[in-house]
């Protein structure tokens, strides 16, 4: 798919988590483009505490792995990037709301 991606503004709130138990998911930025990415790991849902952001340099792509909780997109440069997922009949995204407000600042 071809997101279209604004750029989030920061300090940002992160208030619910996703993942996809069934496939992988890559983020490609296409051009130089910087990307928030807040990840926790695979199992039941995350606790706030085991939450890890890191921003990208706006050259690379990320895959993450089934099952990796994740926010959606946090674009810091708005832009264009290429996500490439699992399709089938079947939806693989299960989302979680935090216990408590993450708050990921500026990158």
């Amino acid at each position: 798919a071809l997101f279209r991606a604004r750029a989030r503004r920061f300090p940002h709130e992160v208030v619910e988590m996703e993942c996809h138990a069934l496939g992988s998911q890559t983020f490609v930025p296409l051009g130089e483009r910087r990307f928030v990415i807040v990840v926790a790991p695979a199992g039941e849902a995350p606790a706030p505490g085991a939450l890890a952001a890191f921003v990208t340099d706006g050259l690379q792509g990320v895959t993450l792995a089934p099952g990796t909780w994740h926010h959606a997109l946090l674009a810091v440069d708005a832009g264009d990037f290429v996500v490439v997922e699992r399709t089938a009949a079947r939806v693989d995204c299960d989302t979680c709301a935090l216990a408590a407000r993450v708050v990921v600042n500026r990158p």
